[in-house]
């Protein structure tokens, strides 16, 4: 009979004890420590939001220049658009992908235009001219992007911002005409 009251007693705690573990608790915030910028380290780099205010703005101008109404009325459709390259022409690390991959997502979200990537199996070197003809053939696009970053202004050890000038060509790939060229500054701030 002991043994009976004493089973029960022990059931019942742990029926309480796995209720109190059971029940939802509000998770505690962990703090949160604040750093600051190093001061004696100088904050150089491009940024995930220079890359895409460039592509924003790159876009904007690419799609509001004459070529893009000019096909609209005469082809009935929306153009297709490829980016054959980026390059960084500057010596300083740049990852010009970043780029390339912002501004094929501004120019998909603005629903203007229709996008192709180039074939993966295919490589493509930016350096050498390429017969646009076949390459209109063979991707279906209209229209392809090249582009380069290189460094502008002056340069020294007291200047307070870097510029960086992003020019754009877009090539008809049918008539290997330049339709459209544009560009964009970035100011990049150097904390010192």
């Amino acid at each position: 009979m002991r043994h009976v009251l004493f089973i029960g007693i022990l059931c019942i705690g742990l029926v309480l004890t796995g209720c109190y573990f059971c029940k939802k608790h509000e998770p505690v915030p962990m703090p949160v420590v604040e750093t600051e910028t190093s001061t004696t380290t100088p904050q150089t780099g491009w940024t995930p939001e220079h890359f895409r205010e460039t592509a924003r703005s790159l876009t904007e101008e690419l799609l509001s220049a004459s070529w893009y109404q000019d096909f609209n009325s005469g082809e009935g459709r929306k153009p297709v658009i490829m980016i054959l390259s980026i390059q960084n022409q500057t010596e300083e690390h740049i990852p010009a992908e970043n780029l390339t991959r912002d501004l094929s997502r501004e120019l998909l979200r603005s629903g203007k235009v229709s996008f192709v990537a180039p074939r993966e199996d295919r490589p493509i070197n930016p350096e050498a001219p390429e017969p646009t003809q076949g390459i209109a053939e063979s991707t279906g696009a209209d229209f392809a992007i090249k582009g380069t970053i290189n460094r502008t202004g002056a340069e020294g050890e007291n200047l307070r911002s870097k510029l960086y000038l992003v020019e754009l060509s877009l090539v008809n790939l049918k008539s290997g005409e330049l339709a459209h060229r544009c560009s964009h500054t970035v100011q990049i701030q150097i904390h010192r």
